[in-house]
């Protein structure tokens, strides 16, 4: 599982109170974490409030931490209201696991960071791979993977290996796309439903205070790994030696 959150612009007039916070605290905490319980929970027996919260604070409290690693875009520190001495980190790699028996030894990868080369927000789930049976040769290593688009563009795909056309022994990966806005091109904002949900009174899209709490433990755990800070420039996908080491040391290859 990958939950990817890019953001293309740096901290522009936030500099003084995102100096103060970071992306763990800005991001991850909230955001990044309501993703994945959003994603991790079990069926909630009904679709009411308290019972998807429920599920969703389950999930969060199994949450282990395992790993990652932190960036600081390059020119940080010359943007108004930044320290020059500022240690805080503009972009963080979490490695994750929850502790049930449905997300048995299944990662989960966290990435943000500001000053990236495109603002985008992805959820991409990795299906386990299984023996090819549409030829003698082996399947591409990636494929079979259900992409969730949160921006730009609202929708889902779903990536499936399938044997190529008018040959006998090859498998290519394929590409199955879905788009709301394709569908609907009036389709409301998001902010639109949320208003709406917040005047019926349903309280499924509220987060509880106990899953803040649950938030925070996970970032204070992930916090006292003391893990480094490493710089990276501007317009790109992040500190990319590490990111490749990242991704070859944990035997996955990063979809963005």
């Amino acid at each position: 599982m990958q939950i990817i959150l890019g953001e293309s612009y740096g901290v522009g007039t936030r500099g003084s109170y995102y100096d103060s916070y970071g992306a763990l605290n800005d991001v991850v905490q909230n955001h990044m974490l309501q993703l994945l319980a959003l994603v991790g929970m079990n069926e909630p027996q009904k679709l009411t409030g308290d019972d998807i919260r429920n599920c969703k604070a389950q999930i969060l409290k199994d949450v282990r931490v395992d790993s990652g690693f932190l960036g600081q875009y390059e020119g940080y520190k010359n943007e108004p209201g930044i320290s020059k001495e500022s240690e805080t980190e503009t972009f963080a790699v979490l490695k994750l696991f929850v502790n049930d028996d449905r997300w048995k030894d299944v990662p989960f990868y966290l990435k943000t960071g500001k000053a990236l080369k495109e603002k985008s927000t992805k959820i991409h789930i990795q299906f386990k791979k299984v023996d090819c049976k549409l030829t003698k040769s082996s399947c591409p290593i990636e494929g079979n993977v259900l992409t969730l688009t949160v921006f730009p563009q609202g929708g889902f795909s779903f990536e499936v290996n399938a044997k190529k056309p008018g040959e006998r022994d090859a498998v290519v990966p394929v590409v199955m796309d879905f788009c709301y806005e394709c569908l609907m091109p009036s389709t409301p904002e998001a902010y639109e439903y949320i208003l709406q949900d917040i005047i019926s009174g349903d309280q499924a899209i509220s987060v509880r205070f106990d899953e803040i709490e649950y938030s925070w433990q996970i970032i204070d755990s992930f916090k006292k790994l003391n893990l480094p800070l490493y710089i990276y420039e501007q317009n790109s996908k992040g500190p990319e030696k590490e990111l490749i080491e990242f991704a070859s040391k944990n035997k996955f290859i990063w979809r963005d």
